[in-house]
């Protein structure tokens, strides 16, 4: 046999120890396991529009060929990359504004909301 098999415990001699050290240790209350569920959720919605509105800005960005074919034949090196860049900005302006609409300005606000009534509905019942 090995040394190892000295130091194995069952997992509730684990968990008390380390409980013992903590101190009093109080399950959390439907509020605040409600609260972290939304607050996960609402993080979530956060992460994949983030994901979204950098996948449709790649996709819909305007390319130099699409910009080439707008001109046709007629148009100067120095116009068709002049044209690109300002509907690349136009692009890219729309959609920034468009997120911050939508997430910077409704949904991490929420998540700031959720998050600070678990955590302080968790300080409040500590105590000072």
């Amino acid at each position: 046999m090995s040394d190892f098999s000295r130091d194995v415990r069952p997992e509730e001699d684990r968990i008390s120890e380390i409980a013992g050290r903590l101190g009093s240790v109080r399950p959390p209350s439907f509020q605040e396991l409600a609260g972290a569920r939304l607050a996960t959720l609402v993080l979530g919605v956060i992460c994949g529009l983030a994901v979204a509105f950098l996948v449709t800005w790649w996709w819909t960005r305007p390319s130099l060929a699409e910009v080439q074919a707008l001109f046709g034949s007629s148009g100067s090196a120095k116009d068709v990359l002049e044209a690109l860049q300002a509907l690349r900005s136009v692009h890219f302006g729309e959609l920034r504004d468009l997120f911050q609409i939508v997430v910077l300005s409704g949904l991490v606000p929420l998540f700031t909301l959720l998050a600070g009534y678990v955590f302080g509905s968790h300080q409040r019942d500590k105590g000072p």
